[in-house]
């Protein structure tokens, strides 16, 4: 009985830890000169390189789920709603 309780016991802390969740951001911008675009939030900031064609790609551990800010130059930017554990292409 004490073997079933402490198996038990054992998976249920196991299935309470919490799992790391990451979000993918890919894509291709066209018509622009800029190296990098820069995705901002509520305490958040990340700047992501693009390659010479266009396209950038990128892991992201996001602090909230909920709208961001892209910002591709001084004259474009765009918000995008991410959660964790979304694939955006």
């Amino acid at each position: 009985m004490k073997k079933i309780i402490a198996l038990l016991f054992v998976i249920c802390f196991i299935s309470c830890q919490d799992k790391e969740v990451i979000t993918t951001l890919s894509g291709k911008i066209a018509g622009t000169d800029s190296k990098e675009i820069e995705l901002e939030g509520i305490n958040f900031s990340k700047k992501i390189p693009l390659q010479a064609n266009g396209t950038f790609a990128d892991t992201l551990e996001l602090p909230y789920d909920g709208m961001y800010y892209l910002l591709l130059s001084d004259e474009k930017s765009y918000y995008v709603y991410l959660e964790n554990g979304f694939s955006l292409n």
